[in-house]
């Protein structure tokens, strides 16, 4: 029954049309909080009455928390929330998810990327330097080859962090990406990689 419940909270929301970035904005806005010895499930209640979104407690619903927090983000508060547990929150179909991390890590498969035929190294690429939005702009829109480019592999990683996967690159330890001799080495959900194949399709990959 709570899996139905849960499955049914999600389809709810994605049929309200938040995009990614409503729910980011949504997550922005300030909110103050203040639960004692409460399950997460009501516990979340507050963020939905705050937020409008909706949060599904599939892990943990039953858990006891406590917080006192007024006047920051609801992004902050949920991460405060969870600081203390193999918890975290997952944006996906529209709902706040929360997971434990083992079951977020067991989702994750290992793909390889083979990006050789269109990989130019360069020299002391200054990534620290790089616009990433401006680079994606401009490789999405130059017709010149990727050797023209001057495309790289650590832009290509760089790209693929920024632009997929939203934060599960920093906040899910199963998700990592590496590149050795021009394989892409990257261990993400099937959802993200499929937004990765999407990405490297524009990239002409």
């Amino acid at each position: 029954m709570k899996t139905l419940t849960a499955i049914l909270l999600m389809a709810a929301a994605a049929a309200a049309g938040d995009s990614r970035k409503d729910i980011a904005r949504k997550l922005d806005a300030k909110m103050s909080v203040s639960v004692r010895d409460a399950r997460l499930n009501d516990a979340l209640e507050v963020f939905r009455d705050a937020t409008g979104l909706n949060f599904v407690a599939v892990d943990g619903a039953e858990m006891s928390f406590s917080l006192t927090v007024h006047d920051v983000s609801a992004r902050s508060a949920l991460n405060l929330l969870l600081a203390a547990t193999d918890l975290v929150p997952i944006v996906t179909d529209g709902a706040v998810v929360i997971r434990h991390r083992r079951c977020l890590s067991s989702e994750v498969v290992l793909r390889v990327y083979d990006l050789r035929a269109a990989l130019v190294q360069i020299q002391n690429f200054p990534a620290d330097e790089l616009g990433v939005l401006q680079s994606v702009m401009r490789l999405m829109t130059d017709p010149l080859e990727p050797e023209d480019r001057g495309l790289s592999a650590d832009l290509v990683t760089l790209l693929v962090k920024a632009h997929t996967g939203g934060r599960s690159w920093a906040e899910n330890d199963g998700c990592t990406i590496s590149e050795r001799g021009g394989l892409l080495y990257v261990r993400q959900t099937p959802r993200v990689h499929r937004e990765i194949q999407a990405l490297l399709a524009k990239l002409q990959f």
